[in-house]
């Protein structure tokens, strides 16, 4: 008698993110080897959804830790599982507060405001005037009045980004001059201020 011993069936799970977003639709890879091929495989998300096939597409609708498992078959009935936690966070938001009475010349300090996504971040400003920024916390000073459009781009570290567009006014800086009349006056004469 000939006995013909296959190679143990091995699975394994790959994915196409590691640090996915609510929304975002995962690939999901399951390559196997040794057994008697061809091979059937069975997902399980960990969010109540299944699916079958080598290579699936799904996305969370929540975020979380989902603990993946895919199971591979040969045509013996042989099975191999893979598994894999992974966590979903919520979509990269960024935000900012702009600045409320601002003058030509002043120094004003923007603070991004960033949830979701997986840190660390990277910050990226543009004010409008030409002149760029990055960081969480940046300064900037407008030489000139006007209405300025600043934009914050943020990426997190899994590749997913937000940006945000906020108008600025503006206003030119505010002077004040006082004179008076007559330019040497004696007691008792009367003095006449004048405020500019």
């Amino acid at each position: 008698n000939v006995v013909t011993v296959s190679p143990a069936l091995g699975t394994a799970l790959t994915v196409s993110q590691e640090h996915p977003v609510v929304g975002e639709q995962v690939r999901f890879f399951a390559p196997a080897s040794g057994g008697s091929p061809p091979y059937t495989f069975t997902w399980q998300f960990g969010d109540g959804l299944n699916a079958t096939g080598a290579v699936v597409d799904h996305a969370y609708a929540i975020d979380g830790s989902f603990d993946v498992t895919m199971t591979a078959t040969d045509v013996s009935g042989r099975r191999g599982v893979a598994d894999l936690i992974l966590v979903v966070t919520l979509r990269l938001t960024a935000d900012f507060s702009p600045p409320q009475n601002v003058s030509a010349g002043d120094r004003i300090v923007f603070v991004a405001v960033v949830e979701g996504g997986t840190e660390p971040y990277s910050y990226t400003w543009a004010f409008g005037d030409g002149g760029i920024a990055v960081g969480a916390i940046v300064d900037h000073v407008y030489s000139a009045a006007g209405n300025f459009t600043v934009s914050l781009a943020v990426s997190d570290s899994a590749n997913h980004t937000a940006a945000i567009l906020k108008s600025i006014p503006v206003a030119t800086h505010l002077s004040a001059e006082a004179t008076f009349a007559p330019s040497r006056p004696l007691v008792g004469d009367p003095i006449t201020f004048s405020g500019n």
